[in-house]
């Protein structure tokens, strides 16, 4: 192999050198840790401590210390690596290794750590033990360095374990035959010792240089990934006294830092920090509004050709339901946990490695144990337990240097359940007290919507001189918002606060469930909803108005709130005002508003240029408050989007004949009301308004009762003249009959009614982009329904709902519920022989349906638009509030619901029905 002895060695007189070492001081006592570190401080570059007085021997004299000018060093790195020049701090370690000290390098994922340890051995041609945790980060930087240092032809470095499919590999290891050799802490502590006994041969023949010590914090139980088997390794200095040791890592919080200094038992350790700022990764926090909304945004922030990026769940049930999603939706995602197989783990690992598969979704062991440089993007689904895992999940971003992105899903259930047992219970007092202490930070750094990101994360690590400097990276969310709403950063919540702190004084020492329940927003002006509300208890409790406490269960833990003296004083005075920060969800929620509202406006006023222009038809200004992003009550721009778009969506489906009666009848109407105004010597707009006589020729009631119905105040002979009109309108158009009978109203009924026609067979049609994956290991009853129903003949839905695993049986209606949402899911269904059991929507009834999604102004395939969303605009029964509907009008909604569960489904699943015409019953 070659070493240092091709080059530099071959100048150096060995002999004079090592008796010149005899005669001189001895070093400090093996074993002793003095702590007297020749320390670097951050951000600034340390010299290369200076060439040692005497060569360093082992104990049986063979030479330890090797002095090597710089240029060497630099010639060396050239030879092996290609890089012009060492970054900051790296020539300095690596002097202090080649001069048989102690080090500890304390750097930033990125920071070119593995080269300290790599170059020695190169250059020596000694063996350099590498202690890791994760066997596939081993295997990556074997082949790595195989591959390019030794050049794909010779094997430079080999790791030990299970995963070596090589027996022969750990014998010649352990023999010195290759220079690099990466084990585990319990690799190294098996087999009685063996490993040890063989190393210790091998230093007595002169050939092992140092114990490199990575992922150095698991050293520490104060530590986020503490590990026993780490804490044993103090047996190297005991066992190898004079073997320098190198312990590295990037996530250690000062007092981590001296436990491993002392675990270790470092001698006059060289030690190096360098600042944790990563200037390229650009950080971002989002509160979860519920697996549908999460999941959506997540997928599309990997839309077009996604780059390197790993999704971290904190569970094996969630990293696949999250796959499941994301691969429904189309994108390139592999998944990795510690239930897959051996060969499942391997071949998603070098797929991602490889860029074959672009995204992963993974439990945290999968960032940890991966060497590839050019991940773009983290995204957490779900908090990390600790500051450090989260610093040092984020590091495996970007350490190519370029930009990356690291986004954090997380709510309050996140960070409380870390103080269950299930995550805490086996560490002592003290080390669980640090873990809880750093969960609580974590948590309070998502939920911090004003300060940098950057400046927060690391004052949470310990580096207090960023912070003192006023530094702010500029990117983050936070940077970015202050920015953006510079001057609206807080705003007076006393009245939310109000409403808050009395729900907390209800249900004192209770869970936010409770709480949300005994919250009365009615009177919040502009309206605030539920999940707002929630967003600002965090401000609430900063201010010492609530105090939080978690509360564990057999099943976990959850946080409780407290009303506080404070709080109660604010109760009583509720008009004092209450400066807060906005909440993200706020700004959210305010642009999304105004988005609408501009659109409202914009889509108006093109609506009435257009009646003007095709019918002389001009419309009264529209208020100008409802056109406020928080206006409530928009009955004027409802009317008008209603009818606008009915009238495009006939157009845009071919029903030109259809369009232009409609717009006969409009015509017909406003030319009466001209008429009627004249009459009564009134403005036309006073006799009715513009808004409601759209409405009129939309519903087109039979009686003056109905005409009541829809708005309408009219003298008699007024009313009377309009349902003449929309009579003999009716009897020009037929056509129209069918669709007023399905909506209950009159105006004549078809006796021909046309049926739902379905494609025969089984139909499956990928999942709908907003169907969440099922949750938790219980198969959900919709999935067995369809696979019983795949099995069953037509009477099949009977069975299935008589015999039910509960021995309880459940309504037809549920099973053929359980079968569209299977579909809805992308599950192949045999929707032909369900209609047949099912009541399914006429083209009268799809019509008005379609017509109903045109006017909300929202696609059912975009949104999860609800059933009592869709009828509302042509049923007046849906909009009567649940506890106010008489028996006949539930009865009426009840009859709709299956129908709309068919539209709904069949147009989410991208399906267009065709309809046959069949002799409707007469009642």
């Amino acid at each position: 192999m070659e070493s240092i002895d091709d080059d530099a060695l071959a100048s150096l007189d060995i002999e004079a050198l090592v008796a010149a070492s005899k005669s001189s001081t001895t070093s400090a006592i093996p074993g002793q840790s003095e702590h007297a570190f020749s320390q670097s401080s951050q951000g600034e570059a340390q010299p290369a401590p200076p060439a040692p007085q005497s060569i360093g021997l082992t104990p049986q004299g063979r030479v330890r210390s090797i002095p090597t000018a710089p240029a060497t060093l630099q010639a060396a790195l050239f030879r092996y690596f290609g890089h012009d020049g060492f970054r900051e701090g790296q020539e300095g370690v690596i002097s202090a290794a080649m001069c048989g000290k102690d080090s500890a390098v304390f750097w930033a994922t990125g920071r070119g750590k593995s080269i300290c340890y790599q170059l020695p051995a190169l250059m020596t041609g000694r063996v350099v033990v590498v202690v890791s945790p994760l066997i596939s980060l081993m295997a990556d930087q074997v082949n790595k360095i195989n591959n390019t240092v030794g050049g794909g032809e010779r094997r430079v470095a080999a790791f030990l374990g299970s995963a070596q499919s090589d027996s022969s590999i750990e014998a010649q290891a352990l023999d010195g035959q290759f220079l690099l050799v990466y084990l585990s802490p319990e690799k190294l502590a098996s087999s009685g010792g063996m490993v040890l006994d063989r190393l210790a041969a091998l230093e007595a023949r002169g050939k092992l240089l140092m114990f490199a010590i990575d992922e150095a914090h698991c050293v520490s139980e104060w530590g986020h990934d503490f590990r026993p088997e780490y804490r044993r390794l103090g047996v190297l200095r005991e066992r190898l006294p004079s073997v320098p040791i190198m312990a590295l890592t990037a996530t250690a919080v000062p007092h981590v830092q001296e436990d491993i200094l002392s675990s270790l038992a470092l001698r006059s350790p060289h030690v190096t920090r360098s600042t944790s700022y990563r200037s390229n990764l650009t950080l971002r926090c989002r509160g979860k509004e519920g697996a549908g909304r999460d999941l959506q945004e997540i997928a599309s922030m990997l839309r077009g050709k996604p780059r390197s990026t790993i999704i971290y769940a904190p569970t094996k049930g969630e990293v696949e339901r999250i796959h499941t999603y994301l691969k429904q939706q189309g994108i390139n995602v592999g998944f990795y946990h510690g239930g897959c197989g051996t060969d499942e783990r391997e071949r998603y690992h070098l797929a991602f490695l490889s860029d074959s598969v672009p995204v992963m979704v993974a439990t945290v062991a999968f960032g940890m144990g991966i060497d590839k440089p050019d991940i773009r993007q983290i995204i957490h689904y779900g908090a990390p337990k600790t500051v450090e895992e989260y610093y040092q999940q984020i590091g495996r971003a970007g350490r190519d240097g370029a930009s990356a992105k690291c986004t954090m899903f997380a709510n309050d259930a996140d960070f409380a359940k870390y103080s269950s047992d299930f995550y805490v219970g086996n560490l002592s007092v003290k080390a669980k007290q640090s873990v809880l202490a750093s969960t609580e930070k974590l948590r309070g750094y998502a939920k911090d919507t004003t300060g940098c990101r950057w400046a927060l994360l690391l004052s949470l690590l310990g580096e207090s001189d960023w912070v003192r400097a006023a530094r702010s990276c500029g990117l983050c969310d936070n940077c970015v918002a202050a920015k953006t709403h510079k001057g609206d950063l807080q705003r007076d919540f006393s009245a939310e606060a109000t409403a808050l702190l009395s729900a907390v004084q209800l249900q004192n020492g209770k869970a936010w469930s409770h709480i949300e329940k005994a919250l009365d927003i009615s009177a919040l002006r502009p309206r605030r909803s539920k999940a707002i509300l929630k967003d600002l208890l965090p401000a609430l409790e900063t201010a010492g108005l609530v105090n939080r406490t978690s509360r564990s269960h057999a099943y976990g833990s959850y946080d409780v709130y407290v009303l506080t003296a404070a709080g109660a004083a604010m109760l009583r005075a509720p008009c004092t005002p209450l400066w807060l920060p906005v909440p993200p969800s706020l700004r959210e929620e305010e642009r999304a508003a105004t988005e609408a509202a501009e659109s409202r406006r914009s889509e108006v006023k093109s609506f009435v240029q257009k009646l003007a222009a095709r019918s002389g038809v001009h419309l009264a200004a529209v208020p100008e408050a409802e056109f406020e992003p928080s206006a409530e009550k928009t009955p004027v721009t409802n009317a008008l989007l209603h009818w606008s778009r009915v009238l495009s969506s006939l157009r845009e489906r071919g029903n030109e004949a259809k369009a232009a009666a409609l717009e006969e009848l409009q015509n017909a109407l406003f030319e009466w009301r001209q008429q009627e105004a004249a009459r009564l010597r009134m403005a036309p707009a006073s006799v009715i308004a513009d808004h409601v006589l759209l409405q009129v020729a939309y519903v087109r009631p039979s009686s003056v009762d109905a005409l009541m119905a829809a708005g309408a105040r009219l003298t008699a002979a007024g009313a009377a003249h309009i349902i003449q009109l929309l009579a003999a309108w009716a009897a020009r158009h037929p056509e129209f009959g069918a669709a007023a009978a399905a909506a209950g109203g009159a105006g004549g009924g078809a006796s021909v009614e046309e049926r739902l026609v379905l494609p025969k067979g089984e139909v499956e049609r990928p999942a709908w982009k907003l169907a969440v994956p099922p949750k938790g290991k219980k198969t959900p009853a919709w999935f067995v329904s369809c696979e019983r129903f795949r099995q069953g003949e037509v009477k099949a839905i009977e069975k299935i709902a008589m015999q039910q695993e509960s021995g309880k049986p459940v309504l037809t209606s549920t099973i053929v519920k359980h079968l569209l949402t299977a579909c809805t899911h992308g599950h192949a269904v045999d929707l032909d022989r369900l209609s047949r059991t099912s009541a399914t929507p006429s083209r009268a009834q799809w019509e008005l349906l379609s017509n109903a999604e045109v006017s909300l102004g929202k696609s059912v395939v975009d949104e999860n638009v609800g059933p009592i969303a869709l009828l509302e605009p042509f049923l007046p029964e849906a909009a009567v509030p649940f506890a106010e509907r008489t028996e006949a009008q539930t009865a009426k909604l009840q009859s709709w619901y299956p129908r709309v569960d068919w539209y709904l489904t069949l147009r989410r699943a991208g399906i267009t029905p065709s309809f046959e015409s069949k002799r409707a019953r007469i009642a």
